[in-house]
């Protein structure tokens, strides 16, 4: 794998002003870009998995105490292409880490 993708974040202290961007770093060409797709929710904290071209986005929070538990979806083959999956976490929540086996 070549690239590694930057997901959300925060622009100020106390998680406010989420990123709904997704940067991509180029490790072959040395490059980093930004995704022309936007994620449903800005969000930071979350936990992410590419499955089959698709990018889970899953829980994280929009701002301080507001913590999702929506998994997001985006499709990288298709920048029109991005839904909320029906797979919802039980508890809402932000700063985890996942494992996809």
């Amino acid at each position: 794998m070549s690239h590694l993708l930057v997901i959300g974040g925060c622009q100020l202290s106390l998680e406010r002003n989420a990123y709904d961007s997704i940067e991509v770093i180029d490790f072959k060409n040395k490059q980093i870009s930004e995704l022309k797709q936007k994620l449903i929710h800005a969000v930071r904290g979350p936990t992410a998995h590419v499955i089959n071209n698709n990018l889970w986005v899953i829980g994280g929070c929009r701002a301080q105490k507001d913590h999702i538990k929506e998994c997001q979806i985006l499709d990288l083959e298709d920048a029109e292409a991005k839904f909320i999956s029906p797979i919802k976490l039980v508890k809402e929540r932000s700063c985890h880490m996942s494992a996809y086996s």
